[in-house]
């Protein structure tokens, strides 16, 4: 299915009641109330992965703290390179780190 090597696993850590809190679709509140059977962590056992490359806390974190982890290893690992130029034409005014354009490499 992947090459060996290109698939990264990434384990996004953070507790059931700040997933319960966050929940905007409020599918942990349906499943509180017997709505759903089986969602992960309230009807289903969560096992957490034991060998993701990454992982990431969500809290005492902030996004841009978590996104750079997943660029600099992606960087560590060649998928990323960087260019340090002023600006870049691959996002433009989109990007939110303009200074620096990373480009996807070795797909």
């Amino acid at each position: 299915m992947f090459k060996k090597g290109h698939f990264i696993e990434i384990f996004v850590d953070t507790s059931l009641e700040v997933c319960e809190q966050r929940d905007t679709k409020g599918l942990y509140a349906q499943a509180r109330r017997g709505e759903i059977a089986n969602l992960t962590g309230i009807g289903d056992v969560y096992e957490a992965p034991l060998t993701a490359e990454i992982t990431l806390r969500t809290v005492g974190r902030n996004v841009e703290d978590n996104a750079n982890t997943i660029v600099q290893f992606l960087r560590s690992k060649g998928f990323l390179k960087t260019s340090f130029e002023s600006s870049s034409s691959d996002c433009e005014d989109t990007c939110p780190y303009r200074a620096v354009s990373a480009k996807a490499v070795g797909f």
